[in-house]
């Protein structure tokens, strides 16, 4: 086998193309993948979507979108972010409104139909108290009044107790701490 000889090039003869600049320009916008968003369709499905109680990331897989791109055209269409934000404040009001239905004491009337000899009788109404449910109540009150229903522990401690622990020693503030560990049932080391 013969090798094949490679033909020098003569880089001195041929024209040097010019650099593409990197600066972001008007056509450099328009250059790439076109986008496959339509303000026609897109923005009524993901209304859609976030009515039904779907979250962002369950809109862009029903979409069939990648999530970066659902993101991107939230920033980029203003009518597509309003479509979303929209679909999701619907669902949100009633979800809230049922919530409130929740936490109220209600009276309902009850229907039951009483039959004789396997033939409908009559119509039996009873009126019922249902009493508004105590988990909504809490739901709504950590969320809506925070600073008054947090579950957390606040402790003040007053100037007087404070002058007290300053003035001991360490010895002191060792068996202290005992007898507070003790009361509170915990167990700690100093």
């Amino acid at each position: 086998m013969a090798k094949s000889k490679k033909k020098p090039v003569d880089k001195g003869n041929k024209a040097k193309k010019p650099m593409r600049k990197l600066v972001k320009s008007k056509s450099y916008e328009k250059e790439g993948r076109p986008t496959k968003y339509n303000p026609m369709t897109h923005p009524v499905v993901a209304q859609a979507l976030a009515q039904s109680g779907l979250i962002d990331d369950e809109i862009s897989e029903a979409m069939m979108i990648h999530r970066t791109t659902f993101y991107e055209w939230k920033k980029k269409y203003p009518e597509f972010s309003n479509a979303v934000a929209n679909g999701k404040s619907k669902i949100d009001i009633e979800v809230q409104n049922e919530l409130l239905k929740n936490c109220r004491t209600r009276e309902v009337i009850e229907e039951k139909q009483i039959m004789e000899s396997g033939k409908p009788k009559r119509m039996e109404r009873t009126k019922k108290t249902e009493l508004g449910s105590v988990r909504a109540q809490q739901f709504w009150l950590k969320n809506r009044m925070r600073t008054q229903w947090l579950e957390s522990l606040n402790v003040n401690v007053n100037d007087q107790r404070k002058t007290e622990f300053e003035n001991m020693s360490d010895k002191e503030l060792e068996e202290a701490a005992k007898r507070y560990g003790d009361i509170l049932g915990e167990e700690k080391e100093i």
